[in-house]
């Protein structure tokens, strides 16, 4: 590649990219899905609990997100969310105290993730 096809590229519109609300937050699952899935992997405690926190944020969001009466989601499907939420909540609890196994929060965002590109969950 010459030079001015480098500057071409450096300094020449940049590709907008455009997302949907729900291809954004299945963005967001996948990498924190991810983060958790190479925590379990390498075995290193500081990896799994920063993994553990981001997800517990997400979902924290989620609860907060669902709550909110102008949200326009079915009741039913919110109030699903929320347990999610809860039971995720409780179980990094548990994982952080080493009496449980994190995968379950991974198979929780995976179904998430299939849900939101319209895919049913794998079990």
């Amino acid at each position: 590649m010459s030079v001015i096809e480098k500057a071409r590229m450096a300094y020449g519109p940049a590709a907008a990219i455009i997302r949907t609300p729900r291809a954004t937050e299945h963005q967001v699952f996948s990498q924190i899905t991810a983060q958790l899935r190479h925590a379990i992997g390498s075995g290193n405690h500081r990896d799994l609990v920063d993994a553990l926190h981001a997800n517990r944020k997400l979902w924290t969001t989620l609860a907060v997100d669902v709550a909110d009466d102008e949200n326009d989601l079915p009741r039913d499907l919110r109030a699903r969310i929320f347990y999610l939420a809860e039971f995720t909540q409780h179980h990094t609890g548990k994982v952080l105290r080493q009496q449980a196994d994190a995968e379950v929060l991974i198979d929780i965002n995976r179904a998430v993730m299939a849900g939101l590109s319209g895919q049913e969950a794998k079990a």
